[in-house]
């Protein structure tokens, strides 16, 4: 849960996440919980079948994987949240 001085900075952050999200967005409830929702629209009769869901909730673990560092750099760091994000999408170059 996300601490009551940090709400104000962590919810810019889930808003800049959400703009670069293809499928599904992040939430803060109001007690602070993040949360990663999704949905599939299923018209007409359809079922959702197995490549589907297993699809669904590929994609949220890796949009979670993706962005939880930029929640600990704007939680536990005390960055803001363009710092947070930018300091969590670098990519390394080279081979270690």
């Amino acid at each position: 849960r996300v601490p009551g001085k940090r709400r104000d900075e962590v919810l810019r952050l889930v808003s800049l996440i959400n703009a670069q999200l293809l499928h599904g967005h992040i939430d803060m409830w109001t007690d602070g919980t993040i949360v990663y929702r999704n949905s599939l629209l299923l018209a007409g009769g359809a079922e959702a079948n197995d490549q589907q869901c297993e699809a669904m909730v590929s994609i949220g673990v890796d949009a979670v994987h993706h962005y939880y560092p930029a929640f600990n750099f704007a939680i536990w760091g005390g960055l803001t949240a363009e710092k947070a994000l930018e300091y969590a999408l670098l990519e390394t170059m080279g081979e270690a």
